[in-house]
């Protein structure tokens, strides 16, 4: 049986989906998202829908890797360069330790973050 995929109507679903997400993710953090980069958020992740047009993936780990990428992509968009910042202390990191870990994640990380992420991993899983 053949399926037919009218990419807008992907895209549309996953725009509206998307946006209704960061507009929770809005409400059940507190963290504002200014002007209209929820939208542009939103859009991106739409796009990004079509990667379901990609081949296979030659493993689950590529697949994984391309989906944190994605994710990314409209995390970033979403909360511009607070992002990093947002992630630790939705971790529970205190607002000191996530402002300066935020700043110097790729090169060095304090035990209280590297513990959060950890635990996080732990109880919620790796992907």
């Amino acid at each position: 049986m053949d399926y037919v995929i009218y990419g807008d109507v992907l895209v549309a679903v996953n725009f509206i989906i998307d946006l209704l997400i960061l507009r929770l993710c809005q409400l059940l953090t507190g963290i504002r998202q200014r002007g209209a980069r929820p939208y542009l958020a939103a859009a991106a992740g739409g796009l990004c829908s079509m990667a379901i047009f990609i081949p296979a993936a030659a493993s689950l780990w590529v697949d994984l890797f391309i989906r944190l990428g994605f994710s990314f992509i409209v995390v970033s968009i979403a909360y511009g360069r607070q992002a990093p910042r947002v992630f630790l202390r939705l971790l529970g990191v205190s607002e000191e330790n996530a402002a300066a870990d935020a700043c110097k994640m790729e090169h060095d990380l304090s035990d209280e973050t590297f513990e959060k992420i950890k635990a996080h991993v732990r109880e919620h899983g790796a992907g």
